[in-house]
């Protein structure tokens, strides 16, 4: 009953599923500007990252107890947060292998 779930089973599978083609979509948008050779790909994909998450979070507050916007800035920073560890990983790894 909570956030306005109800007691009625839901298949594992399905939300395996969507979990995965979600991680796929928004996983996939970064690396495309990339990909076409788009110029200045890197802005693109910031920029196109942050909408994603911009558009997460918004979907997201449909069933949060945060107003849209707070839950919007919420995912929003979450998510460059990561992206930046990810960046920071990936330039180590990059002098350490190449």
């Amino acid at each position: 009953e909570e956030y306005g779930v109800g007691g009625k089973r839901r298949s594992a599978g399905k939300a395996a599923a969507a979990t995965f083609v979600g991680f796929l979509v928004c996983g996939l948008g970064p690396v495309v500007p990339f990909i076409l050779g788009v110029p200045n790909a890197g802005g693109t994909a910031l920029g196109g990252t942050a909408l994603a998450f911009a558009a997460i979070g918004r979907a997201k507050s449909r069933w949060a107890l945060s107003p849209w916007c707070q839950s919007c800035l919420e995912t929003l920073t979450i998510g460059l947060c990561a992206a930046i560890v990810a960046f920071g990983i990936g330039h180590v790894l990059n002098d350490v292998f190449v």
